[in-house]
């Protein structure tokens, strides 16, 4: 999992998340909280917790383009 905490930049470009496929845990791919975050043609694969989840201000900047969201059982995106 990768995490950006308040006040923070989190960018990622191409790359390949992947969760737990043999513990059955209980994880995510990004969890950003109130963060800028920036996603862009990056996968996520088998995170039972969300592919993507983040806390969102008004004054927060998120983009998230061209994704692959691929087996991510309770959400791919949750904001």
């Amino acid at each position: 999992m990768v995490a950006a905490l308040p006040k923070t930049r989190l960018d990622m470009y191409m790359c390949n998340l992947k969760g737990d496929t043999i513990n059955d845990a209980d994880t995510a791919g990004v969890l950003g909280i109130n963060a800028n975050v920036s996603l862009k043609q990056c996968t996520f694969a088998h995170f039972k917790s969300g592919g993507i989840m983040l806390q969102c201000l008004p004054q927060t900047t998120v983009l998230i383009e061209k994704c692959n969201i691929v087996t991510c059982r309770t959400n791919g995106i949750y904001i």
